[in-house]
């Protein structure tokens, strides 16, 4: 009972992450369960979410950046590198940096 306990507590812990970031938790439920309608769903309506705040406010670069990561998500690619352009373009500061960043 000890045993399963203690994997039970490492993989809630391990789960903590996911759960904090949206962003994450709807990327890591179409990656546990692709066939699943909710995980597309829950994409399609970020992306539709996003499209309509940058309509809105255009020149916010984290919206764009947001966007490319839904589009990802959903392997538009090509969409996803246009909106990773266009927020760099706004602001190349103001994204996060990769981790493996030639910078570091």
């Amino acid at each position: 009972l000890g045993v399963v306990l203690s994997l039970a507590t490492a993989r809630t812990y391990a789960r903590n992450a996911v759960w904090h970031d949206p962003a994450r938790f709807f990327t890591a439920m179409a990656e546990d369960s692709p066939d699943s309608s909710r995980a597309h769903a829950s994409h399609a309506a970020a992306i539709a979410l996003l499209r309509q705040s940058i309509a809105n406010w255009p020149g916010v670069p984290e919206r764009h950046y947001n966007l490319a990561n839904e589009l990802v998500a959903t392997n538009d690619l090509a969409a996803a590198a246009a909106e990773y352009q266009r927020a760099i373009a706004l602001n190349p500061r103001s994204l996060p940096r990769s981790r493996t960043s030639a910078t570091r």
